[in-house]
């Protein structure tokens, strides 16, 4: 299917980020808990969802479907700055070696046609950050999500709980 591609985001291209956060805030706009208001930036009216991370040390890696944005994985490589699990009150040790953190991963269509977009989104990521010479990600979800990361290949690590609500520490080792 040639109107499927998988591609790195153009964080430079207005246009591009515009469809991303629009993506982004269809998949994550029923989150609206104290959580979501202080991980994001929300844009109720233009229906846009930023991360409080700053584009500058992201790659977010995409799925397109007719060059409308289905799926994402924004990878935050700036460890000098706080992290988004740190936000959530995680820590883990940022010395490491070939180390990244996932964050924002989402999909919207888990299959076009006959071909599954979230496992081919993921062999895409997972190639793109061994290129990359990354060994380790790691990421944090809710406890519905966690059996998806697992299934993705993370490991559990730790639990906390932020705003009321249970956060698990998970990650991939590559």
């Amino acid at each position: 299917m040639s109107d499927i591609s998988f591609e790195l985001l153009q964080l430079d291209d207005p246009d591009e980020r515009a469809k991303y956060e629009r993506s982004l805030y269809r998949a994550f706009a029923t989150h609206q808990t104290e959580i979501y208001e202080e991980l994001w930036e929300v844009d109720r009216r233009q229906k846009r969802l930023r991360t409080r991370i700053p584009y500058g040390g992201q790659e977010i890696f995409v799925c397109k479907f007719l060059g409308e944005v289905i799926s994402g994985a924004a990878i935050n490589y700036n460890l000098a700055d706080t992290l988004r699990l740190e936000q959530v009150g995680f820590t883990v040790d940022k010395s490491q070696p070939n180390i990244c953190e996932g964050f924002a991963l989402f999909n919207l269509n888990f299959f076009v046609g006959n071909r599954s977009i979230a496992l081919n989104h993921q062999r895409y990521v997972l190639e793109q950050l061994r290129q990359r010479g990354v060994e380790r990600a790691y990421g944090t979800c809710s406890p519905k999500r966690r059996r998806g990361y697992e299934i993705m290949g993370f490991e559990f690590l730790d639990e906390c709980t932020f705003h009321r609500e249970q956060r698990y520490l998970m990650v991939l080792e590559l």
